[in-house]
């Protein structure tokens, strides 16, 4: 593993630490984030009146590809184009709900199903934008999200980054509870 050419560690803290341990001398990091794994079996709802979902699969208009283009961004930290957002959009199936929060008329915040299983459906993308944030629109987005997946019969799960003590408190208000650590590394790539 020391030669190979990968970008990503990832996953339950107690398989990938001992490998990122391994590597740490042979390999130069670029990103480096313990998280916690949270699921919820009690779901606790909450609702801003003054906030509207929509949920955006199929939708290209510039205005949503422009927002969850920034959130990438800003975010995430993620290069994309225009194109791979609009295709990422029309391309979700069924149960990979993507919803914006709008509050009057303007798109604040996003949260969408990454993934899912039988039994699971995984939280994921949510963002706000940063001049609106600390207003309880990822709180509100989640929860609408969590609803949607409860009505489901599944179970909603997310993972967050621990330092990320404002997403960590509304997640738990929301019930979800840590199920276990994550970690994940990013590399640097070598440029040829």
């Amino acid at each position: 593993m020391k030669k190979r050419k990968f970008e990503f560690l990832l996953g339950m803290n107690r398989i990938v630490r001992p490998l990122y341990e391994g590597l740490k001398d042979y390999k130069e990091i670029e990103e480096y984030s313990e998280g916690s794994y949270f699921i919820n079996k009690n779901f606790k709802p909450f609702i801003l009146n003054d906030l509207n979902f929509r949920d955006i699969r199929g939708v290209d208009s510039k205005d949503v590809v422009d927002f969850v283009l920034n959130a990438r961004i800003n975010g995430f930290n993620q290069i994309q184009t225009r194109e791979s957002i609009k295709n990422t959009l029309i391309q979700r199936e069924e149960e990979e709900d993507f919803i914006i929060g709008e509050r009057n008329g303007k798109i604040v915040a996003q949260a969408c199903i990454q993934t899912y299983t039988p039994k699971i459906n995984q939280i994921g993308g949510v963002y706000t934008v940063q001049d609106e944030r600390n207003k309880g629109y990822c709180k509100a987005i989640v929860s609408e999200i969590c609803r949607r997946i409860v009505e489901r019969g599944k179970l909603p799960t997310l993972s967050v980054v621990k330092n990320n003590l404002p997403a960590v408190k509304a997640y738990t208000s929301l019930g979800f509870k840590n199920y276990d650590d994550y970690l994940l590394v990013r590399y640097k790539q070598s440029v040829i």
